[in-house]
């Protein structure tokens, strides 16, 4: 990738967009500094090492005095933007409206200006007792048809995270900054050839930063075999964020579940830059 790319997160106050930075940038204990958040002044810079080259997020505060600044001052704000991040609180149904606005606002922008960049909106909110609340999914579906009909022109990858699933916000930052990555296509031969030579289940390849780089699954995965996986997934994301915490290497670890699946996280080396992949075995 490129050496440094520019991530918009925006949405309303209130929406939880740095809770989800919050989540993504701590080792630990970041629960507890979510739920003790002051809202955000303006504009935070947050930045992450992504494939050898720098994320800069900027999370932008979401009140409506900072949403007419960006509107006055779009070029500085919206500029040069490699990707838009928007967060709805799926919880807030009376906001809904006033949110899709402020979108509406921001894709105006990049139609005007002519740049059409690839868009990530989270549902975000969706916590574990909530997210099959048939009303959140009946608003998750009413949302996502909204957006995709009156944006046919970008590309868009909806997704539903939670700061209690720190899995559902790495999968959704990580998806939104795959669009970055050049070598995409190598490192998913690079799994597969991993997963031949393994006979396993499925296969995630995560950088330093537990950040999720690709997957590749051999076959179609049942629904028990992915919830699995995804558990797997966080034992490995955690491990590597309390390593970085520590300073200490990572070598191959080999964790167990009640079931005797075993999962695996072995450390390889790309183009001098080092790499996980987070194995589930039968």
């Amino acid at each position: 990738m490129k050496d440094s790319a520019k991530v918009l997160i925006a949405g309303l106050d209130y929406a939880g967009k740095t809770s989800i930075m919050i989540a993504l940038n701590e080792q630990k204990d970041y629960i507890d500094k979510v739920l003790n958040l002051a809202t955000t002044i303006r504009v935070d810079h947050i930045e992450i090492k992504f494939l050898g080259g720098s994320v800069i997020f900027w999370d932008m505060g979401g009140q409506k005095e900072y949403r007419e600044l960006y509107k006055k001052r779009k070029e500085f704000y919206f500029g040069d933007a490699d990707i838009l991040i928007y967060a709805i609180d799926i919880q807030d149904a009376e906001r809904f409206s006033e949110s899709l606005d402020y979108l509406d606002t921001i894709f105006n922008y990049f139609r005007e200006d002519g740049e059409i960049i690839p868009i990530v909106v989270t549902f975000h909110k969706s916590d574990p007792e909530v997210i099959e609340n048939p009303e959140i999914k009946r608003n998750v579906d009413e949302l996502t048809e909204k957006i995709k009909k009156n944006y046919p022109d970008f590309e868009i990858l909806f997704q539903q995270t939670s700061i209690y699933d720190i899995v559902s916000i790495i999968k959704m930052i990580s998806y939104g900054l795959a669009v970055l990555n050049e070598d995409f296509f190598e490192l998913y031969n690079l799994l597969e050839e991993y997963s031949m030579n393994l006979d396993c289940i499925g296969l995630f390849l995560l950088d330093r930063n537990g950040m999720i780089i690709c997957k590749y699954f051999k076959n179609q995965i049942e629904e028990e075999i992915y919830s699995r996986l995804e558990k797997s997934l966080k034992q490995h994301i955690y491990e590597l964020k309390d390593k970085k915490e520590k300073g200490e290497a990572i070598e191959r670890k080999i964790f167990e579940d009640e079931n005797e699946i075993r999962s695996y996280l072995h450390p390889i080396k790309y183009r001098e830059e080092e790499y996980y992949v987070s194995i589930l075995l039968d």
